[in-house]
């Protein structure tokens, strides 16, 4: 074989090797996306490590009424808060809950989720936050930096993250009242 026969073979093999990992990042994403959707129970709220889940309008209702329950939901391309009132969160000066859209990255270590469209007090709507995620069995953990320039290492919440742990209670998304 000469060098430039044994040069394209190289070549060939890692632009083969390229695509193959680049089509199980891509069918890993689509895996866990098509898990998220639905609806999700936010069992536990977290910022600045003390539980908030009440910010959501969670917890107990007025008497003879069951407690509300705030959610998570995400369609093929959306994720939304639905506060325990059965409304979308979208208050200003609550970035950590006004959500539009995430992107997954299932093939990190830990996994990866950058969370973008807020309409929290930063008044920009394209910012964009960094955060982990697990997903396990109906357990969803999302731990996000409130200041959107670090991401966290480990899912917990502290001074600038914030921490989802959610239940799936329904494969179909629901939507907001009106």
């Amino acid at each position: 074989m000469t060098s430039r026969t044994v040069f394209a073979v190289i070549a060939f093999t890692t632009l083969v090797l390229i695509a193959g990992l680049s089509s199980r990042a891509q069918a890993a994403e689509s895996d866990d996306r098509k898990t998220l959707v639905g609806t999700w129970k936010i069992t536990v709220f977290q910022d600045d490590g003390r539980d908030r889940l009440d910010r959501l309008g969670a917890g107990l209702a007025k008497k003879d009424q069951p407690p509300r329950v705030a959610k998570l939901v995400f369609t093929a391309d959306e994720c939304w808060v639905i506060r325990g009132d059965g409304k979308r969160e979208l208050k200003a000066g609550l970035a950590n809950a006004a959500f539009k859209a995430v992107k997954l990255d299932p093939g990190a270590n830990p996994k990866t989720i950058d969370i973008t469209g807020f309409s929290g007090k930063e008044a920009d709507a394209t910012k964009t936050y960094q955060g982990i995620y697990s997903l396990e069995d109906k357990t969803l953990r999302i731990c996000w930096c409130e200041q959107g320039n670090t991401r966290p290492t480990k899912l917990e919440s502290d001074g600038a993250n914030n921490l989802f742990v959610c239940e799936k209670i329904s494969d179909e998304p629901q939507k907001p009242a009106e």
